[in-house]
Order: structure tokens, then C-alpha cells, then sequence
């Protein structure tokens, strides 16, 4: 018989242990869920898994053990969202066995096969000498085996500053000009040739393909996705190195028409200097102790600066400078402003950009949904007309600002096609030249410029021709319509301008603005102005016959609620219809 004592003493043990499981029962581990795959490589294995959506993982473990191994080892704890691990410097030859281990939030564990757990070896490829650890992206692969194919060809040629255009995301039109100093793009002829011959090569690719034991783990892809990606990623490059070498012959036109020397822009310092900022573009026509920045009576040699090997000279203008006029050899090639209280830079098609970075060669305005496409000025009758083009997303909002006031701000209607908005102004007589016109759009919160033009004294008329490309002289008018014309715009009927109905002055305004409208023939007008619900607030003249000539009108917000009004002219001549316009002004008290 055994002793009672015995007997509660086992049954004590027993219910103990059912109450408190040791450490290895706590969680009942769930197995098969996780699907796990490895995949060798050169001195490397690529763990990849997956698992069911159901699953809200919280944790993930990786565990192994090798065949010289008794019990699985913890090797990394991982982030939810990793479904994939490389594993590198493992022994040659040694078979390795994986399994992953899958928290969720409740506690419960999920894991790979554990009775057949996946297992793999690591391999030391056959041309080991040709792995680099530094490439990264199958984008490096390819540049370094385009630069060694293309030292194959000539070892002297350097392709090194080149390679970088080609996985560039900037526009192929300017990235030569942009990305290439220029003292090294007039002598890369041998070099272009020689890769467009690599790329085009009916082996290229395949040499590249069968890389995959070196690189396919290091780039973490499977033997399914090595092939696909690597035939996405070179035909990308491809048909952007094509493009590329279109573009070469152009970019190198351009370059040939620049001046010896082209101020890239200027920054004010503290002190009220200004740093300035040249470019040498043709050092075998310039010499610079025949170069000069010139102020009134007042001159800078620029031969009493530096050079550097990229062609930038920095020069620190005197306080009192408000311009400056570049000579060389007696010839004067360009004037840049000085006056303006923030950092400015000049492009090569003559864009004046704000840009923190005035060492950087910029070739002209970067691309936008809308832009500043024609502009006259008449400084004998103050009257500046504007226009504007593009298709702008309804949240997106423009306007020009002209000395830190907004002259116009732009209304534009939703749809898909090309907009062509114009508004004349009439400026103050009392302005004093030069005063700098901005063309901003709205930005985290606040208006950022995106280009400046400069009015002064002397009249001007340009536009951007073909639209929104760079600037020209204007031959004729194109306000409110394209600036390249279809020949069949020849045939569209013209109907009789009555009236010029200009923006109000100022806009926004406090107190009092300033309506004018010309009258190009004799006509009878109505003037009035109506709130944003369409009821008439105000009226100047009604139903009168009214005689050519320009007129003007002020009306007052006294009284009026802050917000948005329109004025709005209607006028008939003859058995014509009548013609009506309207103008958005905005009151703030």
C-alpha cells in the first residue's frame, strides 16, 4: 500500500503542473501557417515567407540551426512588415535550416514546417572576382557593367561623370547641360559613342543575366523575379540613354551660342554685400584680365578672383551696388540686378528664379501646371498686360504680385484642356522704377514665387514661344490664346473689340480702387458692381452713350463686407451684340 502522504503529494505535483505549464507549453504553437522559402547565393542565403491576412502579427523570429547544431538558435527579431532576410558570411558547404516564428497580438504563435523544416547551402560562385559588394540596385549593376565594357572598347576613355545622367530623373533636354560641367561636355564625344555601342550590343543584356548567382540575394529577389526586373530595369535605361543621346547634338548647340561667361546669380549676404556668382562657359574665349563686373563709374576685374575647376567665380559686390553689367573685351554681354532682397539666379534661356542655389547651372523654368506665358509693357502709359497658361488642379491657386501687392490673382475654370488667361493693368504713375512682378503660387500656407521679371523704364513685349517654353521677342499679340497658332485659326471669324476692360488697382485693396476700361469706338455702356450673390451694389453709368477714349472710376468698400466683388462692363455698337466682361476684385478692410 502506498502512504497517503505519497499519494497527496503526486496529486499536489499533478494539479501544480496543470496550473503552471513549463515555459515551453505556455503558448501552443500553431505550425504550416508560415510558408517559407531559401534561396542560395553567392556566400549568402535569401530567407523569403509569407502567411495568411488573418494573421495580425505583432512579431516576427527568425530561427536556425546548422547540421552541426543540436537546437535552433534565434538569429533576428523582425518588424510585421519584413517578409524577407538576407543572410550573408554564412561557412561554405554547411547546410543551414530555418524556421519563422510568428507572434500576433493575442499571444499566439504561428510557424514555418517544423518537421520538414527548409534548409539551404551556402555557395561560392565560380567568378567571384567580378562581385562588387558596393552595387546595391540593379541600376549600379548595370552602369558598372556598361563601365566595364566600355574599358573593354578604351581604357582611357572616363565615363564617370556620365553614368550618373543616365539613372538621373531629370528631363533629358537639360540634364546634359544641368548635370555635366561644361568644360567636360564639349569632350565627351568618344565616351557617348562608345557607351550608345555597349547598350546596343545584342549581348548586353545577357551578360547581365547571368549575374543572378552573384546578385539576385543581394537585390532580395527570387529566381522568378531576377529575370523580369532585370529586363524592366535595363529597357528604362535604355530608352532613356537613347533619348539621352538624341539630345547631346542639341545640348551642345545651345552651349555654342552661350556667352564666354554667364552670371548664374547672386545671393545678399549679412554684411549687405552681394555674393555674385559666374560661370565660364568658353574658356578659350575669355580672357579675364579683359573681364569685368562694372557699377556706374565703379568696376571689379575678374581676373583678381579665383577660378575653380569647374569654372565658378565668386565675387562679393560692393554695399552700394544695385546692378551690375558684365564687360568682356569692351563688349557688354548682360546686366543682373542687384536690388532684389533675396537670392536670384539667371538660366541659361534668361529665366530670373528664385533659388537659394546659385551655384547650380539651370537651363530654364521647371515645369508647372500653370505659367507667366506673355507680357507687354508700356511704361509711357503704365498699362502692363499679362497673361497666363495652363491646367491647373482645382486646388491649385496663382497669382502675380507686383511689389510685395497682388495685382492679379488668377480664377481659373475646371476642365482639361489648356487655359489662356489675360488681364491689362494700369499701374500707378507715382511707381518708381525698377519694381519687381513675381508670378507665385500658393504653397504650405503662403505665396512662393516661382519667377520674377523686372519693369523699368524702357518697354517691353515678350512671350514665351512655343508656349511655356522659353522666352522671345513678340511679334504680335496673342493675349488670351496660344502662342503658336494652327493655320486654320486663319479662317476664325473676327468680331469687333469694343472695349479693353482692365484689372482693378490695387487688388486687393483697403479703402478705394481704381476701375478703367479703354473705349475703342463710340458705344453705349452700362458699369456696374455686384457682390459675390450677383446683387448690383453699385452703378456708374447706365445705358450711356458714350464717346472713344479711356475712362476711370473709383469705387469705395466703404461700408462693405470684406470678400469678393466683380465689376462688370456692357457695351453695344452698331447692330453688333452687345459685349459684356466682368473683373473679380477683392475688399479687405
Amino acid at each position: 500500500m502506498i502512504p497517503r502522504l505519497h499519494i497527496n503529494i503526486v496529486q499536489a505535483v499533478l494539479f501544480s503542473g496543470l496550473l503552471f505549464p513549463s515555459e515551453s507549453e505556455v503558448r501552443d504553437v500553431r505550425p504550416f501557417p508560415v510558408d517559407l522559402g531559401v534561396f542560395e547565393g553567392h556566400k549568402s542565403l535569401l530567407l523569403t515567407w509569407s502567411y495568411s491576412d488573418t494573421i495580425d502579427a505583432r512579431t516576427i523570429t527568425i530561427k536556425s540551426r546548422s547540421t552541426i547544431d543540436s537546437e535552433y538558435r534565434i538569429i533576428q527579431k523582425l518588424e510585421p512588415e519584413r517578409s524577407r532576410y538576407l543572410i550573408q558570411n554564412c561557412e561554405i558547404g554547411l547546410r543551414y535550416f530555418y524556421l519563422i516564428e510568428i507572434e500576433d497580438y493575442l499571444g499566439n504563435l504561428y510557424s514555418s514546417d517544423r518537421d520538414v523544416p527548409v534548409f539551404g547551402s551556402c555557395m561560392l560562385a565560380p567568378d567571384t572576382i567580378q562581385f562588387d559588394p558596393d552595387i546595391s540596385t540593379l541600376e549600379e549593376l548595370i552602369l558598372a557593367e556598361i563601365y566595364n565594357r566600355v574599358q573593354n572598347i578604351d581604357i582611357t576613355l572616363k565615363i564617370n561623370p556620365i553614368l550618373p545622367v543616365i539613372t538621373s530623373t531629370r528631363s533629358v533636354k537639360i540634364a546634359w547641360l544641368e548635370e555635366i560641367p561644361f568644360n567636360i561636355l564639349k569632350d565627351i564625344a568618344l565616351e557617348i559613342s562608345a557607351i550608345d555601342e555597349v547598350m546596343n550590343h545584342s549581348t548586353f543584356l545577357d551578360l547581365i543575366i547571368e549575374k543572378e548567382v552573384l546578385y539576385r540575394n543581394q537585390f532580395l529577389l527570387t529566381p522568378n523575379e531576377w529575370l523580369k526586373k532585370i529586363k524592366n530595369s535595363f529597357s528604362l535605361l535604355n530608352d532613356r540613354w537613347k533619348n539621352l543621346f538624341n539630345e547631346y547634338e542639341k545640348s551642345l548647340m545651345i552651349l555654342s551660342h552661350m556667352p564666354p561667361i554667364h552670371i548664374l546669380g547672386a545671393k545678399p549676404l549679412e554684411d549687405g554685400q552681394k555674393d555674385i556668382v559666374l560661370k565660364v562657359v568658353h574658356e578659350d574665349q575669355v580672357d579675364l584680365d579683359e573681364s569685368y563686373l562694372l557699377y556706374r563709374d565703379e568696376y571689379l576685374d575678374l581676373s583678381s578672383f579665383a577660378k575653380d575647376s569647374s569654372g565658378f567665380i565668386s565675387i562679393f559686390a560692393p554695399i552700394n551696388w544695385a546692378y551690375t553689367d558684365l564687360m568682356i573685351n569692351g563688349i557688354f554681354l548682360q546686366r543682373f540686378p542687384l536690388w532684389i532682397t533675396h537670392p536670384v539666379c539667371n538660366t541659361i534661356q534668361g529665366d530670373l528664379l528664385p533659388s537659394d542655389d546659385i551655384y547650380t547651372v539651370k537651363v530654364g523654368l521647371e515645369p508647372a501646371s500653370a505659367w507667366f506665358n506673355e507680357m507687354i509693357w508700356s511704361p509711357k502709359t503704365m498699362k502692363l498686360d499679362l497673361e497666363a497658361s495652363g491646367v491647373p488642379d482645382f486646388d491649385e491657386h496663382y497669382a502675380f504680385i507686383l511689389e510685395n501687392q497682388f495685382i492679379w490673382e488668377l480664377d481659373w475654370e475646371p476642365g482639361f484642356e489648356i487655359q489662356y488667361m489675360d488681364s491689362s493693368i494700369l499701374l500707378d504713375q507715382a511707381i518708381n522704377f525698377p519694381v519687381l512682378l513675381s508670378w507665385n503660387k500658393w504653397d504650405d500656407d503662403q505665396w512662393e514665387p516661382i519667377e520674377y521679371m523686372i519693369l523699368d523704364s524702357l518697354p517691353m513685349a515678350i512671350n514665351r514661344f512655343p508656349d511655356g517654353k522659353s522666352w522671345t521677342e513678340l511679334t504680335y499679340s496673342t493675349l488670351g490664346s496660344t502662342n503658336n497658332p494652327q493655320l486654320d485659326d486663319i479662317n476664325t471669324e473676327l468680331i469687333p473689340q469694343l472695349f479693353v476692360l482692365y484689372q482693378n488697382y490695387p487688388n486687393p485693396f483697403n479703402g478705394l480702387t481704381r476701375l478703367t476700361f479703354d473705349l475703342l469706338e463710340d458705344a453705349t455702356v452700362s458699369l456696374y458692381v455686384t457682390d459675390a450673390t450677383g446683387r448690383v451694389r453699385d452703378v456708374f453709368v447706365e445705358g450711356q452713350f458714350m464717346t472713344g477714349g479711356t475712362y476711370n472710376f473709383e469705387w469705395s468698400g466703404e461700408n462693405r463686407s470684406t470678400g469678393i466683388y466683380f465689376f462688370t462692363i456692357h457695351a453695344q455698337a452698331g447692330n453688333f451684340p452687345p459685349a459684356v466682361m466682368s473683373r473679380k476684385m477683392i475688399y479687405l478692410k
